[in-house]
C-alpha cells in the first residue's frame, strides 16, 4: 500500500470514529455479556453459515449494546456468514458492497 493511501485510509478512521462527516461509527466497549452473546451466535450459526469468533465477538457486542444500552445501531459488514446470522436474528446491518 502507497503511503499516502495509507495516511487517507489513517484520517478516514479518525474522522468516522471522531463523528466527523457523512460516515460516524461508536466504538462499543467489549463487555462481558459480549463474549456470552458471541458464544451463543457461534453456537446457534457455526453450523450452518462460515460465522467465526471474531465475527461473532462483533455480532455479540452488537447485541448487547442494542439490549443493554438501547441503542440504535447498525452493522457494516461485507462477511456473509455474519450477515446471515444477523439476518436470522432480525439485527441491522450495512453491506456497503452492495447497491
Amino acid at each position: 500500500m502507497k503511503p499516502k493511501v495509507f495516511r487517507d485510509i489513517q484520517k478516514m478512521i479518525f474522522d468516522i470514529e471522531a463523528r466527523k462527516g457523512d460516515i460516524q461509527a461508536t466504538i462499543l466497549e467489549l463487555e462481558r455479556g459480549s463474549v456470552e452473546s458471541a458464544r451463543e451466535l457461534l453456537l446457534k450459526y457455526a453450523d450452518r453459515y462460515s460465522l467465526g469468533s471474531h465475527d461473532a465477538l462483533i455480532g455479540g457486542s452488537l447485541v448487547v449494546a442494542r439490549k443493554t444500552k438501547g441503542l440504535d445501531l447498525t452493522l457494516v459488514t461485507s462477511d456473509k456468514g455474519l450477515k446471515a446470522a444477523l439476518k436470522d436474528e432480525s439485527i441491522p446491518f450495512y453491506d456497503p458492497v452492495m447497491p
